[in-house]
């Protein structure tokens, strides 16, 4: 018996020892390299005097549309600032310190190379921002937070390219003396992802 594991012992030793003269392991010299492209997608706001601002309607009344697609717009610019296609998506996020009933809130949104169409704020499309546009607006408004967002426009910007935009806000002519001393409080937001 001692005899018969001896054997065993030796004969399992050799196979092993042969593997080990016979077995080459060889590694690539390089490193493989996975590598992003830019992506990003600017906001410039200005008004037609060159100034950064925003829309402000203090102490304002009801008024009809023709007055109102003549306000002093929002201006604002989207440039796809790298090589890779964007698409984007431009909305308008009411805060939770509105108290304008939107059924009373009047805009007028479009690409500064084209007309647009006149809408009534509570018809516009709903959208849904995802967390991180949400946690941006609600930390640069604190302590208000975004309620509900409005999609104004989405497209698609290629690589370098740019498109202005004009928003005007009022209230409507059909506004109740119940819209008195109450205010409606807005952010346009811009979300992009890349496409190929």
């Amino acid at each position: 018996a001692i005899l018969f594991m001896i054997i065993i012992f030796a004969l399992v030793a050799v196979i092993f020892s042969s593997y080990a003269l016979w077995n080459d392991t060889k590694a690539q010299k390089d490193q493989n390299l996975i590598s992003t492209g830019c992506f990003s997608v600017a906001l410039t706001d200005k008004t037609d005097d060159g100034q950064t601002t925003s829309i402000s309607l203090t102490n304002t009344y009801p008024i009809s549309d023709a007055k109102g697609q003549n306000l002093q717009p929002y201006q604002f610019t989207i440039t796809n600032t790298c090589d890779i296609n964007a698409q984007y998506r431009v909305s308008l996020s009411s805060l939770s310190n509105s108290t304008l009933n939107t059924q009373y809130i009047k805009f007028l949104f479009n690409n500064v190379n084209s007309s647009g169409a006149i809408m009534q704020l509570s018809t516009a499309p709903v959208t849904t921002l995802d967390n991180e546009t949400i946690s941006i607006i609600n930390t640069k408004n604190a302590p208000y937070s975004v309620s509900n967002s409005y999609l104004m426009e989405e497209g698609s910007l290629a690589a370098g390219e740019s498109k202005s935009f004009n928003l005007r806000i009022w209230m409507s002519v059909n506004a109740t003396n119940s819209m008195m001393n109450k205010g409606f409080y807005g952010v346009i937001s811009v979300t992009s992802v890349s496409t190929n």
